[in-house]
């Protein structure tokens, strides 16, 4: 009886945590603050008027060690409990199921209709084509028929039955196009009702449910549920719209922030105010730290039979030598029941691996499962339109008994599928403690905010309120606008491309950081180029690449002269001289910034030395020449250096990289 009492208890307590009398409410999610792994949701309860609230169906990744409930307009006493629980909900159908139902019924009768139609219109073209003139005339009683009949008259009533045909043959390739359409539309309807009898559907959901003083809410009081769910990121993204005043030498820039929000939480965001947040969100509940043990593992050594030890293996045979003829004997009988049971069991095997194969026994396969496995599969409606070529028949006409056999075996197919809208009572309720298991960290990937903040703290609110429902594609809403200003200047690199490149150089006065990503250059309104922004603190500086300009170019011409130095030990010198020519075609001076380089080696027996370089460069190491230079207008400028590579008259050297 105790035992009986001890089984019993459990299953009371487990079956009264859940409230008998409540109020499923509807709740709608007004804020949404986005991180790099995660998000804070943020939904809205009005019209509490009943002491028990339900919050079902939420997604089930939600943290909820993160719930939080908070009254608005009442006392904050006025909340009294909260369970969170998993619930199973089996074939969850969505609102519209029953719309979706009753829209097939009306297109279904829409199409018998317009078959109908068509059926008459045939109807009508073929007693059209069957019109006969025959004469009045008989030759055995030399009677006539007299009647009025011309060209004119015969000529009118002929065009009167083809205009008429023509007529029913324009009216039924227009109905034969709304056919077609509907057909498109059933087979939508028909796969997306299908899809609801999926055992994929069966899934664990999250609902809460909330004990409050309703007494002391008003009719404007509302309770704010809040909790983290995982499965959404948000990257920053800029638009770097550039005016170019070049005559003056500067680039007025507005930087235009964005972030790029994805949304796998699987619920949907609609209306909702989003904040982008560079920081991870602060735990609920500090980690608890555990005692830390080591344990100890004895394991015994296997000696290897035949092994020698201090006797050899002359033990091991003087105690099977002396051992009783009964032990040996029971070892041998124990050998064969164990090879005789193992025996039995594969047989079991083998017998049951047979049955499965030939569908006897067993679970039942999902090609036996009657009509929970027959799927819904969109039929060929137009295989159901009646023929008109020659006689036509009762048997081709789309009749209403013809409709009610394919609406019913759909019906019982929805039927099938509202028989599970109820949940089942299932709940398994989750007790919180001093431990939280954190989502899966994103920030290994550097595009985050995360990383590019460096751990600061970081938040850009939207200025409208935007929509994105679970697994669309990533949208890009608007944080902020930052206003930069820089010098123009031109850089050419002639060795490599002949064309001088613009760019600015601008600091970030906005007062705080700007996170690295990927950017669109709009270069006097029109989309240039992207380029990549990296995080740039205040005050700092950033460099932006504005495309080319060509009316300013380069040209870059290679001289080579070899010759042979030392009588007893000869040398193989070349020397090269390297002309630069800038050519500035715009009416106003630029500043230009001009890179080459020279050869380095680490090899003792080559020698490169640089002999000239003209005008003086602002810098020359590791090999690289750097000019900077304010050209004038409609004029050029030359850059000229010269060096001299010698080594061992049988080293062959054969890329110069000119």
């Amino acid at each position: 009886m105790k035992l009986l009492f001890l089984v019993i208890l459990p299953c009371y307590l487990f079956a009264s945590i859940v409230p008998a009398d409540y109020v499923v409410k509807e709740s709608k999610v007004d804020q949404v603050i986005v991180y790099s792994d995660r998000a804070l949701v943020t939904r809205t309860i009005k019209s509490i008027n009943s002491p028990w609230l339900k919050l079902e169906a939420l997604p089930n990744n939600i943290d909820k060690d993160s719930i939080k409930v908070k009254a608005i307009g009442a006392n904050g006493k006025a909340i009294k409990q909260i369970i969170v629980g998993d619930s199973f909900y089996k074939n969850t159908l969505p609102v519209d199921v029953d719309e979706k139902i009753a829209k097939l019924e009306s297109l279904y009768l829409d199409k018998l209709t317009y078959e109908q139609e068509i059926y008459l219109l045939n109807l009508e073209n073929n007693f059209l084509r069957g019109i006969t003139y025959s004469s009045p005339y008989n030759s055995a009683s030399q009677k006539f028929l007299i009647f009025e009949a011309n060209t004119k008259t015969l000529e009118q009533s002929l065009s009167e039955v083809a205009n008429n045909e023509l007529k029913n043959h324009l009216e039924i390739q227009g109905l034969n196009k709304k056919i077609t359409d509907l057909n498109n539309e059933i087979r939508v309807l028909k796969s997306e009702l299908s899809k609801q009898d999926s055992r994929r559907s069966q899934k664990w959901l999250t609902d809460v449910f909330i004990n409050v003083d309703n007494k002391q809410f008003k009719k404007s009081s509302a309770l704010e549920v809040s909790y983290y769910i995982t499965n959404s990121h948000w990257i920053p993204q800029y638009d770097v719209r550039c005016n170019l005043d070049p005559k003056k030498g500067i680039a007025n820039i507005n930087l235009v922030s964005f972030g790029q929000i994805k949304n796998e939480t699987g619920e949907n965001w609609k209306d909702v105010k989003i904040t982008l947040s560079s920081i991870d969100p602060t735990p609920l509940y500090l980690p608890k730290l555990n005692r830390w043990l080591f344990s100890e593992k004895r394991e015994e050594v296997p000696q290897e039979k035949g092994s020698p030890g201090m006797f050899g293996n002359f033990a091991e045979v003087a105690m099977d030598a002396v051992a009783p003829q009964a032990s040996r004997s029971a070892k041998v009988m124990k050998k064969k029941h164990a090879r005789r049971a193992q025996k039995v069991a594969l047989a079991k095997e083998s017998e049951a691996l047979s049955d499965m194969v030939a569908g006897r026994g067993g679970a039942p396969s999902p090609m036996r499962e009657g009509k929970f496995a027959r799927d819904m599969e969109p039929q060929d409606d137009m295989a159901l339109a009646p023929s008109y070529k020659g006689s036509q028949s009762n048997n081709n006409v789309f009749t209403t008994r013809r409709l009610t056999s394919i609406y019913n075996d759909l019906l019982n197919k929805i039927n099938v599928v509202k028989q599970n809208r109820q949940i089942e009572s299932q709940f398994r309720p989750y007790i919180a403690n001093n431990s939280r298991i954190t989502p899966q960290k994103r920030y290994l990937n550097g595009k985050l905010p995360a990383m590019q903040a460096n751990g600061r703290k970081l938040e850009f609110e939207s200025p409208f309120l935007f929509s994105l429902n679970t697994h669309e594609e990533p949208i890009r809403i608007p944080t902020t606008t930052t206003q930069l200003n820089g010098k123009l200047k031109y850089l050419i690199i002639p060795k490599k491309d002949p064309k001088a490149y613009i760019r600015t150089e601008v600091a970030n006065r906005s007062g705080k950081p700007i996170l690295g990503g990927e950017a669109n250059i709009y270069l006097n309104g029109d989309l240039t180029s992207k380029t990549q922004i990296n995080t740039t603190n205040e005050n700092s500086t950033m460099l932006f690449d504005l495309g080319v300009d060509e009316l300013v170019e380069a040209k870059r011409v290679v001289k080579k002269k070899s010759e042979k130095d030392g009588m007893i030990f000869k040398k193989h010198q070349v020397v090269l001289t390297i002309e630069i020519e800038v050519v500035n075609n715009h009416n106003f001076p630029i500043e230009l910034e001009l890179k080459d380089n020279y050869p380095k080696t680490p090899n003792e027996e080559i020698e490169v030395k640089l002999l000239d370089i003209t005008p003086k460069p602002v810098q020359k190491k590791y090999g690289i020449i750097e000019w900077n230079k304010r050209i004038a207008a409609l004029s050029k400028e030359k850059f000229t250096f010269k060096y001299r590579v010698t080594h061992p008259e049988n080293f062959i050297i054969g890329d110069y990289d000119l």
